[in-house]
Parts: C-alpha cells; structure tokens; sequence
C-alpha cells in the first residue's frame, strides 16, 4: 500500500472517532434536554397544585396536609384555618392572622412570620414548630405573648425544647441573663416566675435570656415533724410539712441542661407558740407549709452562685 494510502485510511478512522463523539455529545445534549423538560414539567405539575391548595385553602380555609410552599398568605386572614401537617416551607405569612388556628405538625421551616397572629393556634411543639421560621418582635404566639416576651421560653422548661432567638450560653461570660418558671399546674405547664432580682441577672425578654431555670414544686410534701401544743389541757399537732423543690438550669438557644438538683428548700420550723383558730382547735390539727418567701431565698441563692460571673 502507497503512503498516501496509508494516511487516508488513518484519517479515516480518526473521522469514524469524531463522529462518535458527536453522537454521544447530542445524545447527551438530548438527554439532558430531555431531563430538564421533565424537570420543568415536574416543577409545573406542583406549581399547579400549589396553585390549586391555595384557592382551596382561601375558599374554605381548610387545607391538612397540603403542599403550600413558597405561597404567599401575607395579610391574609387565616382564623380558624385548618393546617395541620401542611408545607408551609418558605411561604410568606408576614402579618397573616392564624389565631385559632390548626398548625399542628405544619412546617414553617424558611417561612417568613413576621407580625403575624397565632393566638390560641394549635400548635403541639411551639419552639420546635417555629424554629425554622423568620419572626419578629410583632409576632404574637398562641399564648397571647408577643414572639421576644419571656412566656416563650416555657417549652424550654416543658420538654426542653429550644429557642434560636436566644443568647448563646458563655459559661465564660459575665452577661449570663436568666428566665424563671415555676411549675405550678397540675397539667404540667410551666408560668413565669418573677421572684428572681435583678442582681441574680433577670433578663427582660426572650432574646437576652442566655439560661432558664426551671422550678417543680409539683412533688408532694412530706410531714417531717409534729409539733405538739397545749392549749388550756386540750392537745393540739401541728403538721410541718417539707417540699422538695426541683431546680433545673437549661441553656436557652439549646435546650440542653445545665444542672439539675432536688433539694429540701423549705427551712421553717415549729415555733414556741401557735396561732391556732376555732376550728382548727376544735379539729386539734392543722397542717403547716413552708414559708414561700424562705424558699424563694434560698433558691435565689443557689441561681446566684452560678450565674454570678
């Protein structure tokens, strides 16, 4: 075979090369065209159902279960709507009404609540529900409390949820800001406790708070000591009662604790003397409780000797 021969023959096969690479570059070409108009008609198909669970939503107000993502309720009044287990996921419900409303398990991760009205909304996990989503300080929670008033800080001491507005807790920090709760419902929730002073560093809303403390007086009391008295030959007992009081110190943003501890708070004891009524002469015992005020000393002391920096 003559040179010339030989070259076309390689040129050749260098042409049947190009050529596949052509055919598997506009093939590919044609299936990555392909994937995006499935894509584009995939993203249409749930537009159009966004589209559709909106109006549905605006009619009749309810929606469980609903994909609304990306919707825009702003304004819109919402009372009384049911949302339970929607995708509220980045929707846009700044100033939107929703009290009375159904938002258990609805998920508002991206969403934007900005001055929007919960009150009375049911809502299972309050902090964890919200966790994701945009508020502001005109925000107001199922409870009637506006988003940075210290009442949202109850979950934490409920099931230790946390609160992302929060101040990061710094053990290091001298500006270690607390929130009180105190257990006092048979329920189980938790009401602010305003016995804490200012000098064991109360905190004035929600996002200064860096701590919360937690108190259960819940368990019930035990009798740890008669005292007997003698009233003109007529025995009278005095049952002294002794609470043991939980305190636990959890980090706010977190919901982690910090420390925990049960301790016998209570520190009154019988007296010489007893003021005894009537009636309670005549029942010849009455019960005795401890002094509250005593109690809430002793528990500011111990939140001071661990926040003080």
């Amino acid at each position: 075979m003559s040179e010339p021969e030989k070259v076309k023959g390689k040129i050749g096969c260098l042409a049947w090369i190009g050529y596949g690479i052509i055919a598997i570059l506009v093939l590919g070409a044609l299936e990555t065209g392909i994937s995006y108009l499935l894509e584009s008609g995939e993203r249409a198909e749930a537009q159009k159902e966004i589209d559709t669970n909106t109006e549905t939503l605006l009619d009749s107000k309810q929606c469980a279960g609903c994909d609304l993502r990306d919707a825009d309720f702003s304004g819109v009044d919402l009372s009384g709507a049911d949302l339970s287990g929607a995708d509220l996921s980045n929707a846009k419900l700044d100033g939107t009404n929703l009290t009375g409303a159904n938002l258990t398990d609805t998920n508002f991760a991206g969403a934007s609540l900005a001055g929007a009205n919960l009150t009375d909304a049911s809502v299972a996990n309050l902090a964890t529900t919200i966790a994701a989503a945009t508020l502001d300080e005109q925000t107001t929670l199922p409870n009637g409390s506006t988003y940075m008033a210290r009442d949202v800080l109850a979950s934490v001491c409920v099931d230790g949820s946390a609160f992302a507005g929060a101040t990061p807790y710094d053990p290091f920090s001298d500006a270690m800001l607390v929130t009180a709760f105190e257990k006092t419902a048979p329920d189980g929730s938790f009401e602010i406790q305003d016995a804490i002073p200012d000098d064991a560093r109360k905190a004035a809303d929600a996002s200064s708070t860096s701590l919360v403390l937690c108190v259960d007086r819940s368990q019930e009391p035990e009798v740890v000591e008669n005292c007997e008295y003698d009233f003109d030959g007529r025995n009278f007992v005095v049952n002294r009662y002794q609470r043991q009081i939980t305190l636990t110190l959890l980090e706010a943003s977190t919901g982690q604790a910090i420390e925990s501890t049960t301790e016998p708070f209570d520190t009154t004891e019988c007296s010489m003397v007893a003021s005894v009524s009537e009636s309670e002469l005549a029942r010849g015992e009455r019960d005795m409780f401890g002094d509250e005020e005593v109690e809430n000393q002793a528990i500011q002391e111990w939140l001071k000797s661990r926040v003080q920096p």
